[in-house]
């Protein structure tokens, strides 16, 4: 009898245990300490599985980047369109930490990866800073300048400070730090208590 091919659900499961295995590997080391051989063991796989499904470890390591969904980060976005008064600025703002801290508390890994690349300034994260990075800064930014725009928020506040702010926190709280959703609604209701004690006109 012949060898018997392996079906597509085994083929998306060591796909799977690759891609999860290189990411705890690239997490914990530096792309270049990590070595394919290192890869396949955790994954428990063969070597030679690597280069048939991902061609290589720079592919591999681009796919860990693809990994990561950023429609859903979008999503998040659009909850902040043009608000109309203190209390609608606040709940929009509120529901969008929130769920960008569901966001990263699910996505933990892939972010700290992404992170990683970012401080170190490497070519591979100037596509990812292009499309994601730069458009949720301009984003947040010009929700918080419209409000300014119409009074609700002071006049000399510091918007690129606060969104910088803003985004520290829920880096630093739900991809750096282990934090649970019972953890995320405190931190979302105690910045909204921040922004209502110091950004709004009285």
């Amino acid at each position: 009898m012949g060898m018997s091919l392996p079906n597509m659900s085994e083929i998306s499961d060591t796909r799977s245990l690759i891609l999860n295995a290189a990411i705890e590997l690239f997490v914990d080391h530096n792309y270049d300490a990590v070595s394919v051989r290192q890869i396949a063991q955790a994954a428990n796989c063969h070597l030679g599985s690597i280069s048939y499904h991902f061609g290589g470890k720079e592919k591999l390591y681009e796919a860990c980047f693809d990994s990561l969904d950023f429609s859903e980060f979008f999503k998040c976005l659009s909850l902040l369109d043009e608000a109309e008064s203190n209390l609608e600025f606040s709940s929009k703002l509120e529901g969008f930490i929130y769920d960008a801290g569901l966001f990263a508390l699910k996505n933990r890994k892939v972010l700290c990866l992404y992170f990683k690349e970012t401080y170190s300034q490497t070519p591979r994260i100037k596509d990812i800073r292009s499309r994601v990075q730069e458009p949720a800064l301009k984003h947040i930014s010009l929700y918080f300048q419209k409000a300014k725009d119409k009074g609700i928020v002071r006049e000399d506040l510091n918007v690129s400070f606060l969104v910088r702010t803003l985004l520290t926190i829920i880096q630093t709280e739900f991809v750096f730090k282990p934090s649970s959703i019972h953890e995320l609604k405190i931190i979302s209701k105690e910045f909204i208590n921040l922004c209502n004690r110091s950004i709004y006109v009285s």
